[in-house]
């Protein structure tokens, strides 16, 4: 059965035809990447190029199973050491690859390349390329100057702050800004003691930017409004778990039942060892006889309620658990996070869209991006990392096109402790994606009252 492009993604086509470097900023489930596969057949076929596709490593294996199914392309995974493309001095029209393969083996893609590479695609391109400090960002902008044709994937330009649109502008128009010292000038709110950035203004303008090179369909354009529900749920604390853990947060110094104390001395670490010890406490050596949250996730979600299910942990002490309590309940049962090789993360994915696997459990950073999982029944968040765009690209896997039945978005949460800080700040990013974009979903009811 031959492939057609719908109405909107000829459009999406023909918008990358006639503007070389621009930006595809639609919603996650909307489809760009029919449209990008199309984009690289007429790059071979009309402008005698070859092309590289940039993307985080979880996507590498859909996306060439999708390129080619649009195309018929000659293609190859490059990860710059051997795997099962491995090369033989054969030549492809695309070279699918990361970030961070593309900047320290670029000279040997290049060579691996068919024709004159023309087209670089860079797909979730705000998960590699948000700070134009980074090495990696460096390089891409250093190359994309050499580059005739660049196209960015990302429904998050914005990602907690507003500089984090800048390479894109950058790469696309250089001179609406010249360089990234005069976007802070014109856009940061710095603290006048310490010169440090503590908050954005003018977000309009970086909007108005934004709309001159790119092209977005929400997901209500194309499907209707999204069918979810976001239920915060309040767990209580077992008595001797929260005596731990306001102990620690207010001394920063906790004794363990070995006589070793546990204790923090700078806000990042105090931070983090505040999370373990709500979501891990048995990493740091804390007996705790039932984490309320694991009690509740039996009780409520996989005590028979549901059969296909996605548990985003953003603690690994706490994947590592859940994974071992879920198999051991009885369930077929995956972990993806960020020990799990590419392969290993297709093969997950593949089980469990043919229902062979009912429990995936998932960091944010590793299963939020790419994978269609609208077979699932339910999604929770035992815990969430600080981003906005990390939490609606994770709810967006259960959200791919129209759903039948709403998909119910649990998040477990204890009351008055950094959880409850964690889920405000990521309500709070959002609104600046939105200042940015208006089509851009504020996230609001994360959190019990």
């Amino acid at each position: 059965m031959s492939l057609e492009l719908r109405p909107y993604q000829i459009q999406d086509l023909s918008f990358y035809i006639a503007n070389k470097k621009c930006l595809n900023r639609s919603d996650t489930g909307t489809g760009k990447s029919a449209s990008v596969c199309v984009m690289f057949k007429y790059v071979s076929d009309y402008e005698h190029g070859s092309s590289i596709w940039v993307m985080p490593k979880s996507l590498l294996g859909k996306n060439k199973e999708e390129l080619e199914k649009w195309t018929g392309l000659s293609t190859l995974i490059y990860r710059g050491k051997p795997t099962k493309d491995k090369w033989r001095g054969e030549r492809y029209d695309v070279i699918l690859t990361t970030s961070d393969t593309l900047m320290n083996h670029y000279e040997t893609i290049r060579l691996m390349l068919k024709k004159k590479l023309t087209l670089i695609v860079c797909d979730e391109s705000h998960l590699y390329y948000s700070s134009i400090t980074s090495k990696r960002c460096e390089f891409f902008v250093a190359l994309s100057r050499k580059i005739e044709r660049v196209v960015f994937m990302t429904a998050t330009v914005i990602r907690g702050r507003l500089d984090s649109a800048f390479p894109i502008i950058h790469v696309i128009e250089p001179r609406f800004y010249g360089h990234h010292r005069s976007f802070l000038d014109q856009h940061c709110i710095r603290d006048s003691f310490t010169n440090k950035v503590i908050g954005w203004r003018n977000a309009e303008k970086v909007g108005k930017i934004l709309e001159k090179f790119s092209i977005s369909h929400t997901f209500r354009d194309v499907y209707g409004n999204r069918n979810l529900v976001y239920l915060p749920v309040t767990v209580e604390l077992d008595p001797k778990h929260r005596k731990m853990y306001e102990q620690f947060e207010q001394m920063a110094m906790l004794e363990l039942e070995d006589e070793s104390v546990l204790s923090a001395t700078e806000a990042g670490v105090y931070t983090i060892r505040c999370r373990q010890i709500l979501s891990c406490p048995e990493v740091l050596g804390l007996k705790v006889a039932e984490i309320s949250k694991d009690w509740w996730l039996f009780e409520n979600i996989l005590g028979g309620q549901f059969e296909r299910v996605v548990i985003f942990s953003a603690v690994v002490g706490e994947q590592v658990r859940l994974l071992e309590k879920v198999a051991t309940a009885g369930f077929s049962v995956e972990l993806i996070n960020g020990t799990v090789s590419g392969e290993k993360r297709v093969k997950i994915d593949e089980a469990f869209r043919r229902g062979d696997l009912q429990v995936i459990i998932a960091s944010p950073a590793t299963a939020g991006v790419g994978w269609n999982w609208q077979i699932m029944e339910a999604c929770v968040f035992m815990s969430t990392d600080y981003t906005d765009d990390g939490f609606t690209q994770a709810v967006a896997r259960g959200v791919r096109g129209v759903r039948e039945t709403a998909l119910p978005i649990f998040i477990p949460q204890y009351q008055r402790t950094i959880e409850q800080k964690v889920l405000g700040i990521i309500q709070r990013k959002s609104l600046l994606a939105h200042a940015v974009d208006a089509r851009k979903e504020v996230l609001k009811g994360l959190i019990c009252g």
